[in-house]
């Protein structure tokens, strides 16, 4: 008999399945409360978990997690109301996107108020406020266009960064340091 860790043989259950409800997505640590989906596979198969979700019924604190192929974790985008507006778009209230490095670290977290993200194009959109923290910038714009799966995005409007240096070097005006 294989004897496989609680959150491996979890992992491993959830991709059988298709959906993961109500099971922490680390598969470590305390239980949290809401619906946790985990969509196995790409193409066809990526979307077919959300088929369970009639169109047109909001669903509370839902998060949807996506693995690489090692079964790494790559993003979590947690949303606290989350409607299938049509058999392709998903539309979310109090959303936010976190994405990791291999090593479980984050790497980028997103919030926006609403955003309505494309299973097709693995797009998200917003027209409200979007805020961008990323450990060397934080972003803000007034709205956002950003591919889930390159991990790049468009603000637009009125954006404003702030970016935070390990080391600042003083620059004359034409760019040449200066004299000692």
């Amino acid at each position: 008999m294989i004897k496989l860790p609680y959150s491996v043989w979890l992992r491993r259950l959830a991709l059988l399945s298709g959906l993961w409800v109500s099971v922490m997505i680390a598969g470590e640590g305390p239980q949290e409360e809401g619906a946790t989906i985990t969509v196995p596979g790409g193409g066809t198969k990526e979307d077919a978990g959300f088929d369970l979700f009639p169109i047109g019924k909001p669903w509370q604190d839902v998060r949807v997690p996506r693995y690489d192929e090692k079964d790494r974790l790559t993003s979590i985008m947690h949303s606290e109301l989350l409607t299938r507006e049509a058999r392709q778009l998903l539309q979310m209230e109090g959303l936010t996107l976190a994405m990791f490095e291999p090593d479980r670290t984050i790497s980028l977290r997103l919030k926006t108020a609403k955003g309505t993200y494309d299973l097709a194009t693995k797009e998200l959109k917003t027209r409200t406020k979007t805020f961008i923290e990323h450990p060397q910038f934080d972003m803000q714009g007034d709205s956002l266009v950003f591919d889930t799966q390159l991990g790049t995005g468009k603000l637009n409007g009125h954006v404003e960064m702030v970016i935070y240096a390990s080391t600042v070097e003083r620059l004359d005006p034409a760019g040449v340091p200066p004299r000692k």
